[in-house]
């Protein structure tokens, strides 16, 4: 073949003694036609069929299309689809690829009428768990403290931030180390009074729409 045409010759014959009868018997064919290329399109996603979700909800994942023409045709246009909604055209596109399976179909049309089409599926996954900022301030400057004494006041904060999911759940817990015989009164407004306490524990937890969980635990000092 030289690309444009091709030929084919081929020969046979039959055994000597073949007991067909016909052995011996010689075969000869001889074939020579022009090549047709028919028109092609190959999917090709940047970063894998599998990804990290990298923004709230999913990714930003580039599509290229790598297309095949016979000679003296032209690509008339390039649709695509993501799971079943049209997406865009052209030889590129930057799409939006939910959290979870998506399936992206593109569509081919030559000039000359000719077709052809590629499908693929991308899977976006979260599997980073969030990230937790938590922390004792002094209730005055705002300033983060890890020590205070009996007399002084902080505030606690805390928060979760994940990369997929907008809103993770949060939760904190606070505790103190305690020994046998202390004492605990309560409030009228319901606070505790904390007395001869050493330290406060606070532990923080949090977790994502797609079940990853983080945990952080801080210590603040109490000294007399």
């Amino acid at each position: 073949s030289d690309l444009t045409n091709f030929t084919l010759d081929y020969s046979a014959h039959v055994p000597i003694g073949d007991p067909s009868g016909f052995g011996g018997v010689q075969f000869f064919y001889h074939l020579e036609s022009p090549v047709t290329v028919p028109a092609s399109i190959t999917i090709n996603v940047a970063g894998g069929s599998e990804q990290e979700c990298s923004t709230f909800g999913g990714s930003v994942v580039t599509l290229t299309a790598d297309t095949t023409v016979p000679e003296g045709d032209a690509i008339s246009s390039i649709s695509w689809t993501i799971n079943d909604v049209a997406a865009g055209t052209g030889d590129s596109i930057d799409a939006f690829l939910s959290l979870g399976l998506n399936t992206i179909s593109a569509d081919l049309l030559t000039t000359l009428g000719q077709t052809a089409s590629d499908s693929t599926s991308v899977t976006i996954q979260d599997t980073i768990p969030p990230e937790i900022s938590a922390g004792f301030f002094h209730e005055q400057t705002g300033d983060p403290v890890s020590q205070i004494t009996h007399s002084d006041r902080v505030v606690i904060n805390y928060s979760a931030q994940d990369m997929c999911d907008s809103e993770p759940s949060v939760s904190a817990m606070m505790g103190a180390a305690v020994s046998d015989g202390h004492v605990f009164n309560v409030t009228t407004s319901g606070k505790l009074i904390l007395k001869e306490v050493e330290s406060l524990d606070l532990g923080v937890s949090a977790i994502d729409a797609s079940g990853n969980k983080s945990h952080k635990d801080m210590t603040l000092i109490v000294t007399p």
